[in-house]
């Protein structure tokens, strides 16, 4: 955990990942994207948020589902090399 995510001394703020809300700020930090990626997804409609006045909040259940929505990476699982004579995928035939 970074000192940005650690509450200070005194602080009754608890740590991001007790919180039902995350400020821009704070989702940054949580989903581990940048600020102009986060507005796109904002704005898009992928990363649903919610305004209280200037303020704009996160739900973290909503980021914690727009993180599960992502696709999956590319490639073979660990473990498992294709050989290059190997197709890559099933070829049909009419």
């Amino acid at each position: 955990m970074t000192d940005k995510q650690e509450p200070k001394r005194g602080s009754l703020r608890p740590a991001i990942e007790a919180r039902g809300a995350l400020s821009v700020g704070e989702a940054i930090d949580y989903l581990n994207v940048g600020r102009t990626k986060i507005y796109a997804e904002m704005q898009s409609g992928r990363l649903p948020y919610r305004k209280i006045g200037r303020k704009t909040l996160i739900l973290k259940a909503e980021a914690d589902a727009y993180l599960q929505a992502l696709p999956t990476g590319l490639g073979s699982p660990v473990g498992e090399q294709r050989h290059k004579d190997e197709p890559s995928a099933p070829e049909t035939h009419a």
